[in-house]
């Protein structure tokens, strides 16, 4: 007797949750995981008992630890950064906060002021704000700071320190002590720094290079170092490179996910995931 063959293919299970509303408010009892859809995790601007949305104004006042810090008279903030540091010397913390005011120019302030008043960085002026992350230089804690003008800068306490003929860098993340930028005369490539110097750019087989990943997916909007690896977002897809010590261990991989057009600076590491916004919903990608 002979049976007619047949492929299965596993089904996928599709469940549709309705989320009415939040009225219940939050729940910092139970954990994450195991909490409806409908028990948010963290809520702003939001009302519980009827579901409204609340006029935000944003900060009007900077207050930390029971402390209001402030900006010079007539200048006002546009953007804020986190600068973490430790003093080597005195063998204590003296974390700062970065300030760009109105000015087009950058003041700091530590968190241990005792006036919490911000003073101006000496050579810290910028046509627009700028993109900065926190990097060890040399042992030292620092502020790589870099616009799309092809200019990288250093701060190092109270130092501002600028590099030319560098990228005309758009987003960047560090990564295995490399600097890995996007260019924003560029649509194709990500370059990295030498290893150790995110100031280091001469393309070489031992020092700072570079990848070219033609696509078509659409504008380059970030670039994240997720665990292992560094993950590019464009605007309908995501690219993920393999980046280690040696350059030529460097693999680039395209990963082809459903999802709509990727908002850009809605692209944001949360805990075990990166979570962003899509054209079709809000997206948790665990890489």
């Amino acid at each position: 007797m002979y049976y007619k063959s047949k492929f299965f293919t596993p089904t996928k299970i599709k469940k549709k949750i309705e989320i009415k509303n939040f009225f219940s408010g939050m729940d910092g009892e139970i954990d994450d995981n195991l909490k409806s859809p409908s028990k948010p995790t963290v809520c702003y601007n939001f009302n519980p008992f009827n579901g409204a949305l609340r006029n935000a104004e944003g900060l009007s006042v900077l207050s930390f630890a029971g402390k209001n810090y402030a900006l010079p008279s007539g200048e006002t903030c546009v953007k804020v950064y986190f600068y973490k540091r430790f003093d080597n010397v005195l063998g204590v913390r003296d974390d700062r906060i970065i300030c760009y005011g109105t000015s087009q120019n950058l003041y700091q302030c530590p968190l241990s002021s005792s006036t919490g008043l911000f003073t101006k960085i000496s050579n810290g002026y910028y046509k627009k704000p700028p993109i900065a992350l926190n990097y060890n230089y040399y042992g030292n804690d620092v502020m790589v700071i870099s616009t799309d003008d092809g200019k990288i800068s250093i701060l190092d306490d109270n130092v501002l320190t600028h590099y030319s003929d560098t990228p005309k860098i758009s987003n960047m993340c560090i990564h295995n002590e490399r600097l890995f930028a996007t260019a924003s005369d560029d649509i194709n490539t990500v370059w990295f720094s030498g290893l150790y110097n995110p100031v280091e750019w001469n393309v070489s087989l031992d020092d700072a290079g570079y990848v070219t990943i033609p696509d078509e997916r659409g504008k380059m909007l970030n670039l994240v170092s997720f665990y292992d690896y560094v993950y590019l977002f464009r605007e309908y897809g995501i690219t993920r490179i393999s980046a280690y010590g040696d350059q030529s261990s460097f693999y680039v991989d395209n990963l082809f996910l459903k999802h709509g057009k990727i908002i850009g600076n809605s692209i944001t590491v949360c805990g075990d995931y990166i979570v962003f916004l899509a054209s079709d919903g809000l997206h948790k990608f665990d890489g």
